[in-house]
């Protein structure tokens, strides 16, 4: 993905970033219940943990594609951001893979063995690299949007040098 954004080659979709926004962070939202799910399935059974693991599996697919097409609705002159959004979602697909570990090596376990101090990092972790990406596309949305504003900014201007010039 990465060398797609960076040779120009990520498919632009002619939408704005914002339309892409919600679906990112509903889906990032749904990746963080799974999240939840995942460390409760730690103390239940197999079954369930693989029901958790296999949702989340699912969500993190949803969201690395709702990126993707967001990624796809910056401008070909914003690579970096491009980029950045494609490296903060691969880094909650890393601390998801090592949360589904960690929940599997935790799973049946008393709650003092050193496995359940593992899940409990990895679970901050997976928290963490979330936090990230939202942060990021708030960030892309703001660089985004900062032309609209700029244009939006000198409309106003021009109206009000007309303003002027009827009094």
């Amino acid at each position: 993905m990465q060398m797609f954004a960076r040779t120009g080659a990520l498919e632009n979709t002619g939408e704005p970033f914002s339309n892409h926004r919600e679906n990112i962070l509903g889906t990032a939202k749904k990746l963080v219940e799974n999240t939840k799910q995942l460390v409760a399935g730690a103390a239940a059974d197999q079954g369930q943990l693989k029901e958790a693991a296999l949702a989340a599996q699912k969500t993190i697919s949803d969201l690395a594609e709702a990126v993707k097409r967001g990624a796809g609705a910056l401008s070909i002159d914003d690579v970096e951001t491009q980029v950045m959004l494609l490296n903060a979602c691969m880094d909650v697909a890393k601390a998801l893979s090592n949360l589904i570990d960690s929940t599997k090596d935790a799973c049946g376990k008393s709650s003092e063995d050193p496995s359940m101090d593992r899940l409990k990092s990895s679970a901050k972790e997976m928290v963490q690299s979330v936090s990230s990406l939202l942060k990021t596309v708030k960030s892309a949305e703001d660089k985004a949007s900062r032309g609209t504003r700029a244009l939006e900014i000198a409309v106003d201007a021009v109206s009000n040098d007309i303003k002027s010039l009827d009094n």
